[in-house]
């Protein structure tokens, strides 16, 4: 299977656009090529953005330890968002409704240490736990990570390789509407049709094959 990194998706795009010149790094392009490599990145993060709970972009196994005394523990680097339904104290779930956001977070009675009634997700995705343990404990949780932003040559998406042309199509039809390419567009379209409903069909939850996808609605500013 070739490798859907960033520098190759540009070059297809370019090629497909039937442009001159050889986009050799993602940096440093300017006009259409430069304007490829920017169709590209935002192609990727406009996409893997679409929906909160694409599969490609769930991750589970985080584990970490909870000191006696201590209530706030700051986010993993690569959240985007907690899933509320996936949390555990020492392998006992949480439940869900005792996880909250910051602004319904109201102030229980005074017990700043005990067994945690509350988990509380703070405005920049760290979690506070409310009362703090009193002993150590292990919590683990699922979540989602944030969307690939592609900057170097040989970063991936968070898409699965497989379907990673549904990128360049989504880039191709960005070029199409800058050039006025009536013939691009079409071709773009009718691939984003194709690509977006394998994608959906097999990354959202429930999904399968034969859903309908309306990924031509999606728009990249050019």
């Amino acid at each position: 299977m070739a490798t859907y990194d960033f520098i190759t998706m540009c070059k297809n795009v370019a090629q497909d656009a039937g442009l001159s010149g050889e986009i050799n790094s993602v940096s440093g392009n300017v006009g259409d090529l430069g304007r490829v490599v920017r169709y590209v990145r935002e192609s990727c993060l406009a996409i893997e953005s679409r929906w909160g709970d694409w599969k490609f972009n769930y991750k589970s196994g985080y584990v970490t330890t909870l000191g006696a005394g201590l209530s706030t523990y700051s986010a993993p680097e690569d959240l985007h968002r907690w899933n509320k339904d996936r949390m555990y104290i020492n392998g006992n779930k949480v439940p869900k409704h005792t996880v909250l956001e910051y602004h319904e977070f109201r102030g229980w009675p005074l017990q700043t240490v005990g067994t945690p009634a509350a988990v509380i997700i703070m405005p920049d995705n760290a979690l506070m736990f409310f009362p703090a343990p009193d002993s150590e404990s292990i919590f683990s949780a699922d979540y989602y990570k944030m969307p690939a932003m592609l900057q170097e040559n040989t970063d991936i998406p968070n898409i699965p390789q497989n379907y990673c042309p549904v990128v360049q199509a989504y880039a191709l039809q960005a070029y199409a509407q800058y050039d006025a390419s009536e013939e691009l567009l079409v071709k773009a379209q009718q691939d984003i049709s194709y690509w977006d409903a394998l994608l959906e069909n097999d990354q959202r939850p429930g999904g399968t094959y034969g859903d309908t996808a309306y990924g031509a609605d999606l728009r990249i500013s050019y």
